[in-house]
């Protein structure tokens, strides 16, 4: 055991009294540590940064307790929240069961049925490490351009990963894109949802995890699936007859996805540069 580990077990101690606590590295995760909390009988996920910002995990928790109230799919019960860690529920995987992708289209389907008369939320939380601004808007285009592809594109352009070429045809985009966006209500949103935050329980059912939250299109949740693949094309069908999309919505996928795209050039540099040039050349 690392000194680091037992330190943290000695914190973790003053919240399960007399209990032995032992803790097991999980694999996953590019951001946090992630480890299995044995706590005598009683087993819980525990994920620890020591470098996050002090609400990094309590915005987590606060989108998990979003995502248990608002939507039919499971999602981790938050058991402590800290500065630097979250205790978790653990939940014990399984393959997935034969009607994952039918479930969790339907799960998400009545999930986007909960709505708001605001964009946004009623707290800022994190898009990965990325703070993502929740200023409640009721004007979903002034949401997106301002709260997500602005943001975005004024972290990159400062940091020097935007040129001056690119980040004025990003303007122009945002000038622009209610000619390309259909009017949407807010869907309550996962706001990260691509294949490594969705798991499967121990029967094999789908379960939400690492959300984003906010009130927002729900195109956009649907466009983030796409973005690094591994859902199944059952999920769409479902969906789809769950909770219809325009036909044309899968045209849009790429200027969606552009927020998240910008997002790992911010976090993880240059090598999604290319891509972002090849949405923003798209559409404008």
């Amino acid at each position: 055991m690392t000194q680091q580990q037992s330190a943290l077990l000695q914190r973790l101690a003053s919240h399960f009294k007399d209990q032995p606590l032992s803790l097991t590295p999980l694999h996953g995760g590019d951001i946090n540590r992630t480890y299995k909390l044995q706590a005598d009988s009683d087993v819980f996920c525990l994920k620890f940064n020591e470098h996050c910002p002090a609400d990094f995990f309590h915005a987590e928790a606060h989108g998990l307790s979003q995502l248990q109230t608002h939507s039919p799919l499971q999602a981790p019960s938050v058991i402590i929240a800290e500065a630097d860690f979250l205790v978790l529920e653990y939940i014990n995987p399984a393959p997935r069961s034969k009607d994952y992708w039918r479930a969790l289209a339907e799960g998400l389907a009545k999930q986007h049925t909960s709505t708001s008369g605001n964009f946004g939320l009623s707290r800022n939380n994190y898009c990965g490490l990325t703070p993502q601004p929740n200023k409640m808007m009721n004007n979903g285009y002034d949401f997106f351009c301002e709260m997500r592809l602005g943001y975005q594109t004024r972290m990159a352009y400062d940091a020097g990963r935007l040129s001056s070429a690119v980040k004025n045809k990003l303007d122009k985009l945002m000038n622009n894109i209610d000619a390309v966006i259909p009017a949407q209500p807010a869907s309550l949103l996962h706001g990260d949802l691509w294949s490594g935050n969705i798991h499967s329980n121990s029967i094999g059912e789908p379960v939400l995890i690492d959300p984003a939250v906010y009130f927002g299109w729900r195109e956009t949740d649907l466009a983030m699936t796409h973005l690094f693949g591994g859902f199944g094309e059952e999920f769409y069908e479902a969906y789809q007859e769950i909770y219809p999309m325009d036909d044309d919505w899968r045209s849009r996928l790429r200027l969606y996805n552009l927020y998240h795209l910008l997002n790992h050039l911010n976090l993880f540099g240059e090598s999604y540069l290319p891509q972002v040039e090849q949405i923003v050349k798209r559409f404008t």
